[in-house]
């Protein structure tokens, strides 16, 4: 995790074609939120493709607030401990 602030942090997932919908994502996603928390981190945000369906369901999913950025045409991902 990357650091916006002393406690915040930003994430990126990349997962090769071969390796998609293999619940790779998933768990990286599910792993990063149990370390936010347990780091006292108190926001993690990422952002993500207008067209990357897969991640914004994960993403809600998991958890995270979604909010358009019409400026940068990505979804910024957000969630608060």
């Amino acid at each position: 995790m990357s650091g916006h602030g002393l406690d915040e942090a930003e994430f990126a997932i990349l997962i090769a074609d071969a390796w998609q919908g293999m619940g790779l994502g998933s768990a990286l996603l599910k792993r990063l939120v149990e370390t936010g928390r347990a780091e006292k981190v108190k926001r993690i945000i990422g952002r993500i493709l207008a067209d990357n369906n897969a991640m914004l369901d994960l993403s809600r999913n998991t958890g995270f607030d979604l909010e358009w950025r019409p400026d940068d045409s990505e979804w910024e991902a957000q969630i608060r401990f």
